[in-house]
């Protein structure tokens, strides 16, 4: 009876062991696929603040424009009313 129950202590620790070993290789793939989330995360928000940076450049461009197109128009109107003038 000793011989059985000291074979089914010998299987619990191997059980356990084995366990134990399953648990720290999922967690060390977890952990490397963390680190790999963040690295990406990392490049994302780089790249989302270039990308902002750049838009804030491209909506100053354009109100740019839109006020030179304003007053081109403006002064289209002045000319062509000081043409009209001469014309006459």
């Amino acid at each position: 009876m000793e011989i059985f129950t000291g074979i089914f202590m010998v299987l619990a620790l191997m059980g356990t062991v084995i366990a134990k070993v399953m648990t720290t290789k999922m967690k060390v793939r977890l952990r490397n696929n963390v680190v790999k989330s963040e690295a990406e995360l990392r490049n994302v928000r780089g790249q989302l603040k270039s990308l902002e940076a750049e838009n804030a450049i491209i909506q100053r461009k354009e109100r740019t424009l839109s006020k030179q197109k304003e007053r081109l128009e403006t002064r289209i109107v002045n000319h062509t009313k000081e043409w009209k003038k001469i014309k006459k």
